[in-house]
C-alpha cells in the first residue's frame, strides 16, 4: 500500500489515509505474530522472522526489525527465498527513506537501511541493484557522428551515476554482455 502512494507527496490526503491503513495492517501482523510466538517456538522458521522483521521495518521500528532480521537463518535459504526477502526489505527501506525526505541516491543513509545491512550480514551493496534495476543500452548507427553521440550518452550516464547499472550493451542485431566490472 505504501508503494502504491509512494509517488504522492507525504502530505497528500489519499497518501496519508493509505499509509495509515498500511500501518494498521502491519500492527495487526506484529500482534498476530507475537501472539503466535508465545504459543510456538519459531527458531527454525525463517519466514516467520523475515515477515516479522518486514512488518517492523515498515512500521519504522528498526530496533525490533533488526532483532528479527538477525534471527533469519540466511545460510539455509534457497537463492530465490533470499532474493525475495532482500527485494522486500529494499523496497520497504526505500519507502522509509522517502518518508525521511531522502531520494534513491540517499537510501543508504536512511535509518531503515541499517536493517537491510543486518539482514545481509553487513553487506548491503547487492541490495542497491534492486532499487536501480537493470539497464540495457542499445546504441545504433555507424560512423563518426554516431560515435560522438554514443560518447555523449555514455558521459551523461556516467555523470548521473547510472553507467554502473548498465547490464547489457546491444547493437541493433546482436546483444553482448557488458565488459565493465565483469558484468
Amino acid at each position: 500500500m505504501d508503494l502504491l502512494v509512494s509517488h504522492l507527496p507525504l502530505d497528500d490526503h489519499t497518501a496519508k489515509t493509505t499509509r495509515d491503513e498500511a500501518q494498521q495492517i502491519r500492527s495487526q501482523i506484529i500482534k498476530v505474530f507475537s501472539d503466535a510466538a508465545a504459543e510456538k517456538d519459531f527458531k527454525a522458521d525463517h519466514w516467520y522472522y523475515a515477515k516479522l522483521a518486514e512488518a517492523y521495518l515498515g512500521s519504522g521500528d528498526y530496533e525490533h526489525a533488526k532483532e528479527a532480521a538477525q534471527k533469519v537463518d540466511r545460510d539455509n535459504l534457497k537463492n530465490w527465498e533470499l532474493e525475495t526477502m532482500v527485494k522486500q526489505f529494499t523496497y520497504i527501506a526505500r519507502i522509509q527513506a522517502q518518508k525521511e525526505g531522502k531520494g534513491d541516491n540517499e537510501v543508504e543513509t536512511a535509518d531503515a537501511w541499517s536493517v537491510v545491512k543486518i539482514f545481509l550480514g553487513g553487506d548491503a551493496a547487492a541490495a542497491l541493484s534492486f532499487l536501480h534495476g537493470k539497464v540495457g543500452l542499445a546504441l545504433s548507427g555507424g560512423g563518426f557522428r554516431a560515435s560522438l553521440y554514443h560518447i555523449g550518452v555514455m558521459a551523461s550516464l556516467a555523470e548521473q551515476d547510472m553507467l554502473r547499472h548498465v547490464r547489457n550493451v546491444a547493437e541493433p542485431t546482436k546483444p553482448v554482455r557488458c565488459p565493465m566490472r565483469g558484468l
